[in-house]
């Protein structure tokens, strides 16, 4: 995903890509037993996401004072886009 979010951050966009729980990375398989519901953890990471724009904003060089502060927009595919 790093050619698209490199075009969206070059157009002017705050891209923030979040490893959620279920991630590869992580291991957790098919047949982990938290695998059936770690799904809905997803939603929770995106709401934090969400929570802590101020913090992102002020830690950021540059970036203070120009995150909107409606306009949010999520992409993803598979349970990316499900989330």
């Amino acid at each position: 995903y790093a050619p698209l979010a490199t075009s969206w951050a070059s157009r002017g966009f705050v891209v923030v890509q979040p490893t959620h729980l279920d991630s590869r990375r992580h291991g957790i398989g098919f047949d982990d037993e938290r695998f059936g519901s770690i799904w809905m953890q997803r939603r929770d990471d995106l709401v934090r996401v969400l929570d802590q724009r101020a913090v992102a904003e002020a830690a950021v060089p540059g970036l203070a004072g120009r995150l909107h502060p409606t306009a949010t927009a999520a992409a993803g595919h598979s349970w990316g886009a499900q989330t």
